[in-house]
């Protein structure tokens, strides 16, 4: 296969500018002020084209790896390449009638939260008490005291695209 981008052969495979301009650019994505996924790639995009070091055919070409996540489930335009956001945002709506805090209030925060997340390894998510385990008191805070506690199912981790589900680790 020939690529239109100059790489070279690094001990962990190719290396690209264009793929290192890609990840300074995510790392710089500030999720709480570019909260969905067209202003993350919006940011991204002015990122790449203000870099001084790319040529233009590399910019072009950067941008390109930035707009060509197409998921294969769902055939939405994505920005990640291990997982579609939308997919995971539809199998978490999925699951909202199989859990309760017990408080309208809280459940619709974490609802709403869940259909805004953007990776399948921060998702807020209610724990019931009968999920953990080694419950032990840690301080006093303020009004409340403060605990520690082991999670017996873990925390969401990376979404099987096959399965279509979100392992937890």
């Amino acid at each position: 296969m020939l690529l239109s981008s100059p790489f070279t052969y690094g001990i962990f495979g190719v290396f690209t500018l264009e793929n290192e301009e890609l990840k300074g650019a995510t790392a710089l994505t500030d999720t709480n002020i570019y909260n969905d996924i067209h202003k993350q790639f919006e940011f991204r995009k002015q990122i790449v084209l203000a870099d001084k070091i790319l040529t233009n055919d590399e910019k072009t070409y950067a941008i390109r790896l930035l707009t060509k996540n197409i998921c294969e489930n769902c055939k939405k335009e994505c920005l990640a390449t291990l997982y579609c956001e939308y997919c995971v945002r539809n199998y978490l709506k999925k699951d909202f009638s199989n859990w309760t805090s017990g408080n309208d209030v809280i459940d619709n925060l974490i609802q709403k939260c869940q259909l805004e997340t953007t990776r399948p390894n921060v998702i807020v998510e209610w724990i019931p008490h009968s999920n953990l385990e080694n419950i032990n008191y840690l301080t006093k805070g303020g009004f409340s005291e403060i605990y520690i506690a082991r999670w017996i199912d873990g925390t969401y981790n990376e979404w099987d695209s096959e399965k279509k589900t979100i392992n937890k680790i």
